[in-house]
């Protein structure tokens, strides 16, 4: 399910709302190799291998300037010339971009297999949890194992490391949470954050802000599985 929310225009600030994609957990190659595999005829290293040749002949091509067709879209290369001199008849590849347009079929497809949901905004801003990835075991979906580090994408997230009633919480069945000690990274849109200790087990992964004197808390709608 495609999930989208609505929010506070933070620009115009002026009551107006816009539609903001509530983005979902990362879907990693394995788990793409996973899913085609189903009903081929092909494994999944000889699907490995061939993509790997794809991206090569794909820098081949794009490198000799050439625009290349495929049946995802087509692929360009872009280069902009930097610095402040105008007159500088110069240019680097740090300037270059990768410019796709995704193929027609693609999109017509997608809009015909896309289930929109539109999900609840809380009228009181909360953090708001759009995905969890495991950065020690990218195999790993919504779970891993005490002392893995997860990163946590979303928004108003940022909160006061020396505050023990703010952070990450794991809360289990029984109403226990334990709060993760260790962060890496903390910020309005992302968290770094270490597995505490905890037994094996389903948790509600939590997160928890004090903008002001008043306590805030966001749920990730995924259970996170602790192993």
């Amino acid at each position: 399910m495609f999930q989208v929310a609505f929010v506070e225009d933070q620009i115009r600030k002026d009551g107006s709302i816009v539609s903001r994609v509530v983005q979902r957990d990362n879907v990693s190659f394995d788990d793409m190799l996973d899913y085609m595999s189903k009903g081929a005829v092909v494994s999944e290293a000889d699907m490995k291998a061939v993509l790997s040749q794809f991206s090569d002949a794909l820098v081949y091509f794009l490198a000799k300037g050439s625009r290349v067709q495929t049946p995802l879209g087509s692929f360009t290369v872009n280069l902009r010339r930097t610095g402040e001199d105008s007159t500088e008849r110069t240019i680097s590849a740090d300037a270059l971009t990768i410019r796709v347009r995704p193929a027609t079929e693609i999109a017509e497809e997608l809009k015909r297999s896309i289930q929109i949901s539109v999900v609840d905004t809380p009228s009181t801003p909360v953090p708001l949890i759009y995905g969890v990835e495991n950065i020690d075991d990218k195999t790993i979906v919504n779970g891993g194992k005490p002392g893995q580090i997860l990163h946590l994408t979303g928004s108003r997230l940022s909160f006061d490391l020396e505050d023990g009633e703010s952070g990450v919480f794991f809360a289990a069945d029984d109403g226990k949470e334990t709060r993760s000690q260790v962060y890496s990274r903390v910020g309005n849109v992302y968290i770094d954050c270490k597995i505490p200790d905890i037994p094996a087990g389903a948790y509600t992964l939590v997160v928890r802000t004090k903008p002001g004197k008043t306590t805030r808390s966001g749920n990730h709608k995924n259970r996170i599985r602790i192993s």
